[in-house]
């Protein structure tokens, strides 16, 4: 799901440039029939119908934590596809969200002895 996300904002930040705007309601809408914006449309409808099915097999807190994970691949999939830079600000508050979608399940498993420590 977090990877549909990201995906879709990449495709959305891309054609963006393409998208006619003051020019009427006809010309717009128009614009946004492109591949790129149908793709991230189409990505955007399939994150929240596989993220019901994860919920048919995960736990609440499990599930949602994925969706910091999106934060982490717009971020790489920026500065890899669209070549944005990235601030150490950026980096930062990217780690605390990793840290964030991480840190649950070492704490699950050790709580459920899965977790050994060498």
């Amino acid at each position: 799901m977090a990877c549909l996300v990201a995906l879709g904002q990449i495709l959305l930040k891309r054609s963006a440039s393409r998208i006619v705007q003051g020019k009427g309601l006809v010309p717009f809408i128009l614009s946004l029939l492109n591949l790129p914006v149908l793709a991230a449309l189409a990505a955007g409808t399939a994150a929240p119908l596989l993220y019901v099915k994860a919920l048919g097999k995960l736990e609440l807190d499990e599930a949602f934590s994925f969706n910091g994970l999106s934060y982490l691949l717009v971020l790489v999939f920026s500065t890899a596809m669209l070549k944005e830079k990235v601030n150490r600000w950026q980096v930062l508050g990217t780690l605390l969200i990793a840290a964030g979608f991480i840190l649950p399940f070492i704490v699950s498993a050790a709580a459920e002895g899965k977790l050994c420590f060498p």
